[in-house]
């Protein structure tokens, strides 16, 4: 009697915190659905789009970035003008990316994507150019973006700065696998406010971890760092096995793009710590600059090489950018000024793609 009392007690406290458990996340699931304290640009793997929205920033951190910023989302959740009436009648470009596209700290007029677009209405006179940068964002992003949005636009050309977000991106095989499912494996996820918080809680901590969060980074305070050949390789060994996965992704945003009768141009990803004076000063890890620009290289290859198979535009972006030290404000992300020679290099190679 008394051991069917024990495990009755027992049954009775699991049920309690099962019971618990349920009626909190109820909860917070109703609370969620009226009042939502953080803006999420996924749930699950459905992009959800800032529309109509307008970030007032003050910046006294990074010295490299204005002090007032204003970020501004138009009718359909990309920088720059909403789309004018006569559609067709524009040349019409949209940028996609991470947020080396999206240019998140810098002002409306200050990001690459709007001072290419000046450069070339100074050559064309419709010219209707948006940025759907979104920060964090990989080659699955685009793809998923490619599909549910731009798809509906029909845009003449779009311009892809893809790398940052994929580097060291082994999930993204489980990803790959979900592609080939309709993209329908993340439903309840998308489904529930409380499950896509906890995910992208996750992607945030994992965005930092891989070093593509945004910060003021005092490249000369870091400290030195020497490496064996032996864990250079076993860093280099990593890498290379999920190129695969990325040059796949590659060719289904060449896909879809061509489905779409959309005319693609890839531009590869630069990173500060290809700067000679930083070659071995610490970048993370068990990794220093040296080893950074060999593994960002890797990724950058495949760039090419998809582009060279598909005779894609490319501009390699990594390779003409001076890795100026006034053109990052981090590992990743462009100043004012890198900005400037973003838009200066990219529209010297596409202003003859324009008609």
């Amino acid at each position: 009697m008394k051991v069917k009392s024990n495990r009755k007690k027992k049954l009775q406290k699991l049920f309690l915190i099962v019971g618990g458990f349920v009626i909190g996340f109820v909860f917070m699931e109703l609370i969620l659905r009226v009042y939502h304290p953080f803006e999420m640009r996924l749930k699950g793997e459905k992009i959800v789009l800032p529309i109509l929205r307008k970030y007032k920033i003050h910046n006294k951190t990074i010295p490299k970035l204005s002090e007032n910023i204003t970020h501004s989302k138009n009718i359909l959740g990309f920088r720059g003008d909403s789309p004018p009436k006569d559609f067709k009648k524009y040349e019409s470009i949209i940028t996609i990316g991470g947020s080396t596209t999206e240019c998140f700290y810098l002002s409306d007029n200050e990001t690459w994507s709007a001072l290419l677009e000046k450069k070339l209405k100074n050559d064309y006179k419709n010219i209707w150019l948006n940025n759907a940068g979104l920060d964090g964002h990989s080659t699955f992003g685009h793809i998923i973006l490619l599909r549910d949005y731009i798809a509906k636009m029909r845009p003449k050309i779009v311009i892809f700065l893809v790398g940052a977000n994929d580097i060291g991106r082994s999930d993204l095989a489980s990803y790959d696998k979900s592609m080939q499912k309709n993209l329908n494996s993340y439903w309840l996820i998308e489904s529930s406010e409380v499950l896509s918080l906890a995910l992208n809680l996750y992607r945030v901590w994992r965005a930092n971890n891989f070093g593509v969060a945004h910060q003021n980074d005092v490249f000369a305070e870091r400290p030195r760092l020497e490496l064996s050949t032996s864990v250079v390789n076993a860093s280099i060994k990593k890498h290379e096995l999920l190129l695969d996965g990325y040059a796949n992704r590659l060719q289904k945003i060449v896909d879809l793009c061509r489905e779409y009768g959309i005319k693609p141009i890839f531009v590869t990803q630069p990173t500060v710590w290809g700067n000679e004076q930083l070659q071995n000063v610490q970048v993370s890890k068990n990794v220093n600059g040296r080893l950074w620009q060999r593994i960002v290289s890797l990724y950058n290859a495949q760039v090419l090489e998809v582009a060279n198979k598909n005779d894609v535009k490319l501009v390699d972006l990594a390779r003409l950018m001076r890795k100026d030290l006034d053109y990052f404000y981090d590992t990743w992300h462009f100043s004012k000024k890198g900005a400037r020679a973003v838009a200066d290099i990219i529209y010297s190679h596409i202003v003859s793609d324009v008609k």
